[in-house]
């Protein structure tokens, strides 16, 4: 896809980075496209662009969830004023225009095009995959996409490439202190798919593995060490979004899981073996922080008690910490008993979890 499609306002990602960059984020934004990671990633930035002032985020950043969302809403938070800053961020993210009527799209419409008299607001509404028609980009979009297109600047996030995916996810290690070969980072894609919200957190894993080994590189040895199954690989990640209280990011992994047609049952009963072993490290991790300390009280593997503790570390210590996990815990019995009614390859149950964290 071009960079960018003038008839439509069309820009790509590369484009919406260098907007951020050199200016302050404006009017409203359509994020849509293939990458989830990436929308999610880029709808922080242009957050933390708009919301600069931390002493101040609780008045200016507005987050409206999408199965609330309506246009008498939408108008109500625009014309509330900024404090202390400029602008103020308004995110919608996970909005579905599959299915929406026309008489709601229309209203949905007029309500973002009083931003043009409103401009002390910015607005990032987030789209997932096939949620959209797009047409056939980037000659012929669709008329949805033209409509919008008149009242917000659409950013299209398309599938990346292998090469760049190996470039990303190299970077990606060195975030946390580690270092890793091209090669390596084949073999993780090979292993565990393309999507970016599971290879992130292979990569956290596999960084905590080789530091706990006392190395900052990672081996093709490690892969085969901690990154197992597909679905290991991406329970984890869903455990992470569902303790963190992250919907999208856990809708997001739900996503790539049922597309792989991995069975209900066996989603929900990893996620709770995972929980089961988080809630012992935080019992023990009330007493000692030390990684090493607790994996041998708990018989965890050091650089799963790292990930964590890590995957904990939003989370108040004591009774807060262990109500989250076992809130959790709770959800996934209550899954587990409707799958027992309804049937084990019934996604509704796995979806009304997630839509309750």
């Amino acid at each position: 896809m071009p960079t960018k499609n003038t008839s439509t306002n069309i820009i790509s990602e590369a484009d919406l980075r260098k907007q951020i960059k050199n200016e302050m984020p404006s009017g409203a934004y359509l994020l849509f496209g293939e990458e989830d990671y990436l929308k999610n990633y880029c709808a922080d930035m242009i957050k933390k662009a708009v919301s600069y002032e931390p002493a101040y985020a609780i008045f200016n950043e507005i987050s409206i969830d999408p199965m609330d969302l309506t246009p008498f809403d939408l108008e109500t938070v625009l014309m509330s004023l900024p404090m202390g800053i400029e602008k103020k961020i308004i995110t919608i993210r996970g909005l579905s225009f599959s299915g929406m009527k026309p008489n709601t799209l229309d209203e949905l419409i007029a309500s973002i095009s009083l931003m043009k008299e409103l401009d002390h607001n910015v607005l990032v509404i987030t789209v997932p995959p096939d949620e959209i028609d797009t047409g056939k980009l980037p000659s012929r979009p669709s008329t949805i996409l033209k409509r919008l297109s008149e009242c917000m600047t659409l950013v299209y996030f398309s599938e990346q490439t292998p090469s760049k995916l190996m470039a990303w996810a190299g970077r990606h290690f060195g975030h946390f202190g580690v270092s890793a070969t091209q090669d390596i980072c084949s073999r993780l894609i090979n292993r565990c798919g393309k999507s970016m919200y599971i290879l992130s957190s292979e990569i956290e894993k596999l960084s905590y593995y080789a530091l706990s080994m006392g190395r900052n590189e990672v081996m093709a040895s490690d892969i085969e060490a901690v990154t197992s199954a597909e679905l290991d690989c991406d329970t984890f990640a869903l455990t992470n979004a569902i303790v963190a209280g992250d919907r999208t990011a856990a809708m997001n992994v739900l996503e790539v899981l049922r597309f792989r047609r991995t069975e209900p049952s066996m989603i929900v009963g990893e996620v709770a073996s995972t929980l089961y072993s988080m809630a012992r490290v935080a019992a023990v991790s009330e007493h000692t922080g030390d990684a090493a300390s607790i994996a041998a009280a708990t018989g965890i593997h050091e650089y799963r008690v790292g990930m964590y503790l890590r995957a904990l570390g939003d989370i108040s210590h004591g009774k807060d910490r262990r109500q989250r996990i076992f809130d959790a815990i709770e959800l996934c019995s209550d899954a587990d008993a409707r799958l027992k009614t309804q049937g084990a390859k019934d996604y509704e149950p796995v979806e009304r979890m997630l839509c309750s964290i």
